[in-house]
């Protein structure tokens, strides 16, 4: 880590820079981050945050064409209601991703937030194999599926620690 004041080396468990002097415990200084300058979580939850947005954005609209082919269809067969009702909580996993993301790429460097963003990761996990078991899909995509939220949570764990 590096003082904020000074720039210099300090020890993850310093209290103080022994260059400057200044104070580096985390209640006073959340600006505290690796040699990189971004706390060591940042890039994951940047590359899985992307990830999020991009297929949040996909599955909304998917949900969105599923809602009307199942309009279509169901005024057909007189299903719509069902059709329409599936579309839309097909739609909420879509738009909790498209959140997820849009937080983990906003707050992939504020230390102060990893806490909330590991929780999210957690969710983001449970969510996915819930919707396996609800749709009965266990293949290779439910384990990149498993995976995306897994770094994301890593990622959050990682810069909670860096305290």
């Amino acid at each position: 880590m590096t003082c904020s004041k000074c720039g210099r080396p300090v020890s993850v468990n310093a209290t103080f820079c022994t260059e400057c002097g200044e104070r580096t415990s985390p209640s006073t200084n959340s600006r505290m981050t690796t040699s990189g300058g971004n706390p060591p979580g940042s890039i994951y939850l940047m590359v899985t945050g992307i990830i999020y947005i991009v297929f949040g954005a996909i599955g909304v609209v998917s949900a969105l064409t599923m809602g009307v082919a199942g309009a279509a269809l169901g005024s057909a067969f007189g299903l719509g209601g069902l059709l329409g009702g599936l579309a839309f909580l097909a739609m909420i996993p879509a738009a909790f991703s498209i959140v997820v993301g849009i937080l983990g790429v906003m707050h992939r460097g504020n230390l102060e937030k990893a806490g909330m963003l590991m929780i999210l990761g957690i969710v983001a996990v449970a969510l996915d194999l819930l919707t396996a078991m609800l749709f009965q899909t266990f293949s290779i995509f439910t384990l990149i599926a498993l995976a995306i939220p897994g770094c994301y949570a890593y990622g959050a764990y990682l810069n909670k620690n860096t305290y």
